[in-house]
């Protein structure tokens, strides 16, 4: 990670801006984004059914399965709902075809970051549940510990499935061309997430409640969720890239503008 030596004038992030933005980008295409939500909320029910039936027979076997379909299934999806999201961005006659393209183009990228994300969060939520269901006090320091690090982990993740289709689309320049690699993927949504900590924060809280409230009306999370929460990560994103003179800044002067210092690679 390095300065760099030469950038376009000064731009800023606004988190409002960027709701605002990614707001109108799902009404404008409100019913791809609907059918590409659709699909991948059926799509849980691989998961779901592989653990019900296989648990009769022995309940980690169900539990195993279910983990490997979320893995090679739901997550190569969930990176093709993102493809889509990048086409509806770049205005590249997006269809709701794209998320069987991207699902396909980035299969095996999006299966391992999956594989990666689930891991490390596991992790790290059995380490904060185990300190904080102790009592003494120097466990709950750590259990406070882990808290942030989970926030902050969860910061990095807005960020990785739009680092990951940037990567593969050009946007983010790779050394000797090729397939995304995760480990730039994770170097540089750290380098987002850290960058700008408050209009992270900011985003992803702003994505969670809307989650919730989605999840609250019953058959909101089916026809939205998935598209929703690409979307906005994606705006976030791209707004990031803006920032880092890596796309140029967008035509309305109220979109976010960018900021000297760092560099993605």
């Amino acid at each position: 990670m390095n300065a760099p030596e030469s950038l376009s004038p000064k731009f800023s992030l606004s988190a409002g801006k960027t709701l605002k933005s990614a707001t109108r980008a799902v009404w404008d295409d409100l019913g791809t984004i609907c059918a590409a939500s659709i699909t991948f909320f059926a799509a849980q029910a691989v998961p779901l059914l592989l653990m019900m039936t296989l648990s009769r027979i022995h309940p980690g076997i169900g539990l195993a399965a279910s983990l490997l379909a979320v893995i090679f299934f739901v997550a190569p999806l969930y990176g093709g709902i993102c493809y889509l999201s990048h086409r509806i961005y770049a205005n590249d006659e997006p269809g709701y075809l794209h998320v069987w393209i991207g699902f396909a183009r980035y299969y095996r990228q999006s299966a391992t970051l999956g594989f990666l994300q689930l891991l490390i969060t596991g992790i790290l939520i059995s380490n904060l549940l185990f300190y904080l269901s102790r009592g003494s006090l120097p466990f709950l320091i750590m259990g406070v510990l882990f808290l942030y690090v989970n926030l902050f982990w969860a910061m990095n993740c807005l960020y990785h499935w739009s680092v990951l289709i940037a990567s593969g689309e050009g946007i983010i320049p790779r050394e000797g061309g090729g397939a995304p690699g995760l480990f730039s993927v994770f170097r540089n949504g750290f380098l987002l997430a850290v960058s700008a900590p408050a209009f992270t924060f900011i985003v992803l809280l702003f994505i969670m409640a809307v989650c919730l409230l989605l999840l609250t009306s019953g058959v909101g999370l089916a026809l939205l969720g998935a598209g929703v929460v690409s979307m906005y990560s994606m705006q976030a994103a791209r707004d990031q890239f803006v920032r880092f003179g890596l796309l140029p800044p967008p035509a309305d002067p109220d979109e976010p503008m960018m900021d000297e210092g760092w560099k993605l690679s």
